[in-house]
This record gives structure tokens, sequence and C-alpha cells, in this order.
């Protein structure tokens, strides 16, 4: 029998020992997923409200452990998912002013600001709908111009988030011949931007692109090919219509549209 002074150190000791290392191990391995495996797709998810603690908890943790300049993206993404959840806007909308208000002309900086805006432009447009209707209910009609109806939309709400015209026009309902009865409203940058409460609804799916990640000069650039064959070339800081490429890290990178942030991996 070997004594137990000179038993080799990789020897096993005993059923009890090798069960706290192995939990031991399964607690380090669920630590890593949630500081960095979750990063590329599944913290920029929209969470079902049974699994929203779980969630929040995954971005506050990322929000120290990711990349500096893409922590800012899980500040958002955990407002974001408060807003959805419908929590009161005080845990939400402050840091959604915050981040449209922001400096920077980094691509994530850029990329949260338009995607802020475009919220703030949807909560502003529910407000002008009321005094449109408001100014229905007196003239049976919506106004030719907002101009018309200005004595009823407050001052604050004249320009959209990013300080510019709304764009606005009265259109008849489909099929009718009636006028004024119904109108489009939206932003002079997406005259089409959904509306708050449809913009709520589950996220479209993720674009099912083919990424290959390319160094042109000292910048990496993202090719990305659709179903159809057609490409697109994007570095951070680019566009594609709607879509903005915010950051490129290791194997996967993070995209905004106007309604969600979501990840895509190569």
């Amino acid at each position: 029998m070997i004594s137990p002074s000179l038993r080799p150190a990789y020897a096993p000791r005993s059923p009890f020992f090798a069960k706290v290392t192995r939990i031991l191990l399964a607690l380090n391995l669920l630590a890593a997923q949630v500081s960095f495996g979750l990063a590329p797709s599944e913290l920029w998810t929209d969470e079902p409200p049974r699994t929203l603690p779980a969630k929040l908890a995954a971005l506050d943790q990322a929000a120290s452990d990711l990349p500096a300049a893409v922590r800012p993206a899980a500040v958002f993404q955990k407002a974001s998912i408060q807003m959805r959840a419908g929590l009161e806007e005080g845990l939400w909308l402050p840091e959604l002013e915050h981040t449209a208000k922001a400096n920077g002309d980094d691509s994530c900086t850029a990329g949260l600001r338009e995607l802020a805006r475009a919220w703030l432009s949807r909560l502003a447009m529910r407000q002008v709908d009321a005094a449109l209707l408001k100014f229905y209910r007196r003239q049976v009609r919506f106004p030719d111009s907002l101009s018309e109806a200005a004595e009823e939309i407050p001052k604050n709400l004249q320009l959209d988030a990013w300080g510019e015209p709304w764009v606005y026009k009265p259109a008849a309902p489909n099929h009718l011949k009636l006028v004024k009865q119904r109108y489009q409203l939206g932003t002079t940058r997406y005259p089409l931007l959904s509306r708050f409460e449809d913009a709520l609804k589950p996220a479209r799916p993720v674009p099912s692109w083919k990424i290959t990640s390319r160094l042109v000069g000292s910048r990496r650039v993202l090719e990305l090919r659709d179903a159809a064959g057609k490409t697109a070339a994007l570095q951070e800081g680019g566009r594609l219509g709607e879509i903005g490429l915010l950051f490129i890290g290791d194997g996967w990178a993070l995209f905004a549209d106007t309604e969600h942030l979501f990840a895509a991996t190569f």
C-alpha cells in the first residue's frame, strides 16, 4: 500500500473530492458562458418575461466583461428589454434619452444614438397621434399639414428626435374614396418608421447572411452575402439600408436596425 505522504499528486482522492471538483468546474464553465459565450448571440435577443431576471443579470455582467467599445450596447440592451417587458418608463426611458444625446463618432456610439432616437421618435409619434385625433374630433378630418394642427401639438414635439420635421400626409382608407380620414406619419430619416406598438413585437428574423471577414489595409471589413447571392461590404460604422454595423468582435459582429440590436457570427 502506498503511504499517503508518497501518493502521487494526480492520484484520485475520494468520490466526494471528485464530485466537488466536477461541481466547481461546472460553475466556472457557467460563469464563462455568462460573461463571454452569450455575447455573440444570446445577449442581443429579446427575452420573454419568464427569463427576464436571468437576461438582465447576464447583461450586467457583460457590461464589465465585454470589450470597452461595446459595453454601452449592453447597457442599452438592458433598457430595451425592460421597455419591451412593459416595465415602468422610469427604468428605461432615462437610458434612451442619455444614449440619444451621447457624444462620440465611434461606430457603436453613433449606432446606438441612431437606435435610441428612433425609439424616442416613436414615443413622440404617439403624442402627435393624440394631437391629430383631437384635431379630428373638432374638424371630422385630419389636417392637410401638421402646421394646420400646430396648436394641438406641443412645441417640444413639433420636430422628431433628430430635430428634423415630421413626414406627414393625409391618406384615404384602402378601397374607399374618402379623403383625409387617415394619415401617414414618420421621421425625415425614416418616413415609414414603425409605430411604437408594432416595434415592440418580437424581433424580425436576423438576416441569413454568409459573412466573411477580411482585412482591407488596417481595417476589418465584413462581406455579407444573402441567400440570393447579393453581397455588400461593411466596416464598423457602415450601413446597409436601415441596418448599421456597430462592432466587429472575434468571430461575431453587432448590428442594429431601427428597432433592435442583433448579433451575427462568422
